[in-house]
């Protein structure tokens, strides 16, 4: 992504720095930022990522990890993970609650809803991309139905 462009999203929305000193991996590179409309399916998602090592063929890996911003606080969302490992065979598999349910627990007035997400190789260099879902408008709370 252009410098500049990203600079501008930095002065708009200023609680990215915080999002990206969270991430994982991060070389200072962004693959993009995208705003979105916060909406339904976004509060059915469940926060995680996977992790796939191959042994001596690579790990291959991805992750969706989320923030809440709300009266200038940012918040970061659970998240699980499911890794495997070759030629072992362990399992590893937690689960988060999605993204509309841990928003009710929050029980804050929720502004913006951030995502940064990336899949790639152990030898590909980490180039997230980051999603700021805009909440305003959007009556969530009435939105949300709990998976029973």
């Amino acid at each position: 992504m252009d410098s500049s462009k990203f600079t501008q999203f930095v002065r708009e929305f200023q609680f990215l720095k915080q999002v990206i000193a969270g991430l994982p991996v991060f070389t200072g590179n962004v693959n993009d930022v995208l705003v979105k409309k916060g909406d339904r399916n976004l509060l059915e998602v469940k926060p995680g990522g996977w992790c796939h090592d191959g042994g001596s063929a690579g790990e291959h890996s991805s992750y969706r990890h989320f923030w809440c911003v709300a009266s200038g606080e940012l918040v970061k969302l659970e998240a699980g993970q499911h890794t495997t490992r070759v030629p072992h065979g362990t399992r590893v598999n937690e689960v988060a609650d999605q993204i509309g349910a841990q928003l009710i627990k929050l029980n804050r007035d929720v502004q913006y809803v951030v995502e940064a997400s990336d899949e790639g190789w152990d030898w590909n260099e980490p180039n997230p991309t980051i999603t700021v879902y805009k909440m305003q408008g959007f009556d969530w709370r009435s939105f949300y139905r709990p998976v029973v």
